[in-house]
């Protein structure tokens, strides 16, 4: 178990577990990592990455043919676009900066490729979480690819926890990656990947520009790409999404330098066994609490 974050009148209780590899038998971890903590009404938050680990659904981009064309475009998106024209406009974080401006050409190109064609330009051209694939914390070159019936799949596991332990929880699975409610709007949430959460519009980078820039107007969660019951009230889902995000951690990084300069070796060099020697919790157990009238 890791550090209990409480946000509001919600808290969190992140369950640290090895890392899951492909065949892991998720639903059955599941339900033994939240048995002794997990009650009715609780929220079980699943990490969209391990289970698409879980599941099988990886790729390996060094399968992926180069070219100089592929190059030339990663160098004016990444590096000029977003590394130097509109740093200022989004405001970003001088890591996110750092990682743009080194961006890697080789690499970077096919993950470029792989973005196009699993989520198309508009999620390509984002700066970094393209088309819902994630780079980090996995072995070689890696990656994960989003998952395809995210609400079945929470589904799933909502019944299959009420079957072993006999509770109603409610399920959600979540990414990092964010969603942006815009404050004027409350309903209306833009996201830069396809989900099908109520209210949302999926944008693509555009999303992501809008957001960054009018930063005043929206405010910034991790993406709930599946639920169950699917009549979770919206602001709920969306806080209790972050506030497992923020609970759970980066793991071994945010991004590839993170993981470089936390191990010390190359991300392309990291191995299942160097990522299970780090604490993962892909699992967080969200209550919510009456507000004391002291707090």
């Amino acid at each position: 178990m890791g550090r209990v974050v409480r946000w509001r009148n919600y808290i969190a209780i992140p369950l640290r577990s090895n890392i899951w590899r492909p065949k892991t038998d998720f639903k059955n971890k599941i339900v033994d990592m939240v048995r002794s903590v997990a009650a009715d009404r609780d929220y079980v938050v699943v990490s969209e990455k391990a289970l698409s680990v879980a599941l099988g659904l990886l790729y390996d981009e060094s399968s992926i043919k180069n070219d100089l064309y592929s190059k030339v475009m990663t160098y004016l998106t990444t590096r000029v676009l977003w590394g130097t024209l509109l740093v200022h406009v989004c405001k970003l974080s001088p890591e996110t900066l750092r990682l743009l401006r080194n961006y890697p050409l080789t690499d970077g190109a096919r993950h470029k490729k792989l973005a196009l064609r699993v989520g198309g330009p508009l999620q390509a051209l984002k700066p970094t979480s393209e088309a819902g694939i994630d780079t980090t914390n996995l072995p070689g070159y890696l990656v994960s690819l989003p998952l395809k019936k995210p609400f079945e799949i929470a589904r799933e596991i909502r019944e299959h926890i009420a079957e072993r332990l006999k509770i109603d929880t409610r399920v959600v699975i979540a990414d990092s990656d964010k969603c942006y409610r815009f404050k004027l709007l409350p309903k209306l949430v833009l996201t830069s990947r396809k989900t099908d959460m109520p209210s949302s519009v999926n944008l693509g980078f555009l999303s992501f520009l809008a957001a960054r820039a009018l930063e005043k107007l929206f405010s910034p969660y991790a993406t709930p790409l599946g639920f169950s019951p699917c009549d979770i009230d919206l602001e709920e889902l969306l806080l209790v999404s972050e506030l497992a995000d923020r609970a759970r951690g980066p793991g071994a990084g945010r991004t590839l330098l993170e993981v470089e300069r936390r191990l010390g070796i190359k991300a392309s060099e990291l191995t299942w066994e160097a990522l299970d020697s780090l604490p993962h919790y892909p699992v967080v157990v969200v209550k919510k609490v009456k507000r004391s009238r002291r707090a």
